[in-house]
């Protein structure tokens, strides 16, 4: 069961190492697919974005297992991912070019996040209004990240 509530770690390790390092240049990418949200996806703002995803998987396998609320985060979490999955294969799809991270999300991202909900509502460890607020709140994410860098966008324009 602990090794449960590691597996978003590891994933969002082996994600990143795909966006970032090998092979990289998800940030070329991005700015390419979205470009009117460019000035926005800075370096800081994607350092400290994958940081705090990094830490919040963390504290899951750490605590998670024992703490009350370590289903629902663990599911919040991996709603997150799977969002991020849709993105990267949404990306591939319109720009007809790979999108570095979209083999990590659609071979680890989703399996993990529905094989994830199966399991805790399945094994009674979530209920399915658990399931249903995690997913929406996690699911959530892509639309108000974007929502944000519009915002963001459109105030460094506004000072430039």
């Amino acid at each position: 069961m602990n090794a449960l509530f590691w597996l978003p770690a590891i994933c969002v390790g082996l994600h990143i190492t795909e966006e970032f390092f090998w092979p990289g240049g998800f940030s070329a990418w991005f700015r390419g697919y979205r470009p009117e949200n460019e000035s926005s996806f800075t370096p800081h703002f994607a350092f400290w974005m994958n940081a705090l995803l990094v830490a919040a998987t963390i504290v899951i396998g750490t605590i998670g297992p024992t703490w009350s609320r370590g289903v629902s985060l663990w599911l919040t979490v991996v709603a997150i991912l799977g969002g991020n999955a849709l993105l990267h294969l949404r990306g591939t799809w319109r720009t007809r070019s790979y999108s570095p991270g979209v083999v990590t999300g659609t071979l680890l991202y989703l399996p993990l996040c529905i094989g994830g909900y199966w399991h805790f509502i399945a094994n009674g460890m979530a209920t399915l209004q658990m399931a249903m607020v995690s997913f929406v709140v996690g699911a959530s994410y892509d639309f108000w990240s974007m929502m944000n860098h519009r915002r963001r966008a459109a105030v460094m324009s506004a000072k430039a």
